[in-house]
């Protein structure tokens, strides 16, 4: 995961692989650092197959799934999600870790 920053729209998220670059993002997320810091409870985005995550805005959809050992996470340009441009998999010990370093280096940014 890597934090990105607009001039006007504050610190944006991405999931980011050595291998393959930007994975997916949160395009519409503005100022993510003080949102996971407002609800740090909530801030960690998970569904299940029967009650997946799903955030949807202008031109944009992302759906995460936690299925035993793996999330899935899938993105697509169609609000509608028909079809997703975008999907992979990640253990679930590796995704908890990256959102639980993000949060730790939120607390330490926003503390220090």
């Amino acid at each position: 995961m890597e934090l990105g920053k607009s001039k006007d729209l504050g610190k944006h998220l991405y999931y980011y692989s050595e291998k393959f670059g930007i994975l997916s993002s949160f395009p519409w997320w503005d100022h993510v650092d003080k949102m996971i810091l407002e609800d740090i409870e909530s801030a960690i985005p998970m569904g299940t197959i029967n009650n997946p995550f799903v955030d949807v805005e202008q031109g944009w959809s992302i759906v995460i799934i936690r299925k035993r050992e793996f999330v899935y996470l899938m993105q697509s340009n169609d609000p509608a999600a028909n079809n997703f441009n975008r999907w992979y998999k990640v253990l679930l010990e590796n995704y908890l870790d990256q959102w639980n370093r993000l949060i730790d280096y939120l607390k330490n940014d926003f503390a220090g």
